[in-house]
């Protein structure tokens, strides 16, 4: 077994650049640790209790708390529509931008800064904002798309999309997909442009065809950054708050908890519900949750993933 050895021998030359560094990042350390390591240390204690968030009685329950949060309906359908809402950010958003992507940066597309602002265009606005948005296009009265889908002729049809409880859930997801496939397909542009071209014309010369060379030489190329843009987007798809909030309120993760997600059911448990313990539950099995996914994807990835042969 190999340990770290944490002894640093510093020579009189650079103790003052060493402190000087120390001096720099102390700021930083202790804003990290107010801010995130104690209230994760907090949240992690208030778990283990039955405390309703005001009272100044607080008693310990040991797993107790945990047992009640899993045997409620609510917890089921939320967590089932987190890893939905997860699989869904993993997979969809960074595939459809890393097509758009490469088919923007091919060589013989022109007008390159124009379909690279267009495709930028969703991030400008907040999730929430993007959410709002739609909410308004949702309106089975007024709505722009209820309204476009009559005009193709279809009177009759005039679904609820944020009331339906089947529709609902995929409304979201929608939301979801404008507002990051942006941020992805930036990444993915930028990224593709870094490739060496020479790779690219020495599989024509072999005769290779598009399809061959990005199947062959752009995707393994992204390895990395595929593994960091899918990993950011399931951390997202875990954790939609602000695309559900707008949606749904006042009826917050309805109809029926069909837009349930572990988010919403942290707020509603800890504001409305006036369960501190419970809610502290849900999000330290959300954390435990994204960990585990995290993990298990980049196991995934170094595994399975192929590199480019540049021989």
């Amino acid at each position: 077994m190999k340990f770290i050895n944490f002894n640093i021998n510093i020579s009189s030359k650079n103790k003052d650049t060493y402190y000087f560094a120390l001096f720099l990042i102390f700021p930083g350390i202790l804003l990290f640790s107010i801010f995130v390591l104690l209230p994760v240390i907090e949240t992690l204690f208030i778990s283990f209790t039955n405390w309703n968030g005001y009272s100044k009685n607080i008693n310990y329950v040991g797993f107790d708390t945990y047992f009640k949060v899993i045997d409620t309906y609510p917890f089921s359908q939320a967590l089932r529509n987190s890893i939905i809402f997860g699989i869904f950010g993993l997979i969809v958003p960074p595939t459809i931008a890393l097509i758009a992507a490469a088919i923007v940066e091919d060589p013989n597309v022109k007008y390159k800064a124009t379909y690279r602002f267009l495709f930028f265009v969703p991030y400008f606005f907040s999730m929430g904002v993007a959410a709002a948005v739609f909410c308004r296009a949702y309106d089975p009265t007024y709505g722009v798309i209820n309204n476009v889908i009559q005009s193709l002729g279809f009177p009759d049809f005039k679904p609820q999309w944020l009331g339906n409880h089947i529709l609902a859930l995929p409304s979201a997801m929608v939301v979801l997909l404008w507002h990051e496939t942006a941020i992805c397909f930036i990444v993915y542009s930028a990224a593709i442009q870094q490739i060496d071209k020479e790779i690219y014309n020495a599989a024509k010369v072999d005769g290779a065809n598009i399809v061959q060379l990005f199947w062959n030489i752009t995707i393994p190329s992204l390895r990395k950054i595929t593994l960091f843009i899918r990993t950011i987007m399931m951390i997202v798809g875990f954790t939609p708050y602000a695309v559900i909030y707008p949606l749904t309120t006042p009826g917050l993760g309805g109809p029926y908890y069909a837009t349930e997600i572990l988010p919403t059911l942290i707020f509603k448990k800890a504001r409305i519900g006036s369960s501190a313990g419970e809610a502290a539950v849900v999000g330290v099995i959300m954390v435990l949750l994204v960990l585990f996914s995290v993990y298990l994807l980049k196991y995934i990835s170094e595994r399975f993933t192929p590199s480019v042969d540049t021989n």
